[in-house]
């Protein structure tokens, strides 16, 4: 009888380990847990006045290209500081990008219409955004932005925005315009060990 209540304990503690050994060899791994952030890259974008060119009222508008220096993204360390890499991330959009002008004694008066591109030293230029009617007397304009995934722009290490303007009126002097653009990561944590 003695041997019995013996042999239940042991059956009864080999019993627990199993469990215990079936439970730590089931942990389940963790699920993949996503997040949402914001990046913001800004520039200023210099007009000179010779570079203004009319467009004729009765035909398209005539557009000129001018370029932002090159932008360092920083995504290394912006994606680290927020949980995640350049691996993780599923996709980046445009979520808003304002222009205004540099002085505020001035105005977006000159300016017909923008398209926005962006580029990198690998990718080619795509657009962004854009506004076909600037109204008089504005200081700033949000642009309509496009539906576009920007990932592959924003992974690489330096950007470049491209103000391709159509003009209304003429220009005497250097117009400095601030670009300012917000960017909706969406992405994956790292997991944690």
């Amino acid at each position: 009888m003695y041997n019995i209540k013996i042999m239940r304990g042991i059956k009864y503690i080999i019993l627990l380990i199993t469990f215990f050994a079936i439970g730590l060899s089931c942990k389940k791994e963790p699920k993949n847990t996503p997040t949402e952030f914001d990046l913001n890259y800004s520039t200023t974008v210099f007009i000179p006045p010779a570079k203004v060119v009319l467009s004729n009222p009765t035909i398209a508008p005539k557009y000129i290209d001018f370029s932002s220096l090159d932008i360092p993204t920083e995504s290394y360390s912006l994606f680290l500081n927020h949980g995640t890499t350049k691996n993780l991330i599923d996709n980046v959009k445009l979520k808003k990008f304002e222009i205004s002008v540099a002085d505020a004694s001035k105005n977006l008066n000159f300016l017909k219409s923008i398209i926005l591109l962006i580029k990198t030293k690998s990718l080619a230029e795509t657009v962004i955004a854009s506004k076909t009617k600037i109204l008089d007397e504005q200081k700033s304009i949000l642009l309509d932005v496009e539906d576009v995934n920007l990932k592959n722009y924003m992974i690489s290490d330096t950007i470049q925005y491209i103000l391709r303007a159509a003009f209304d009126l003429p220009s005497t002097e250097i117009q400095a315009l601030k670009l300012n653009g917000t960017f909706f990561v969406n992405a994956t944590l790292l997991k944690k060990q």
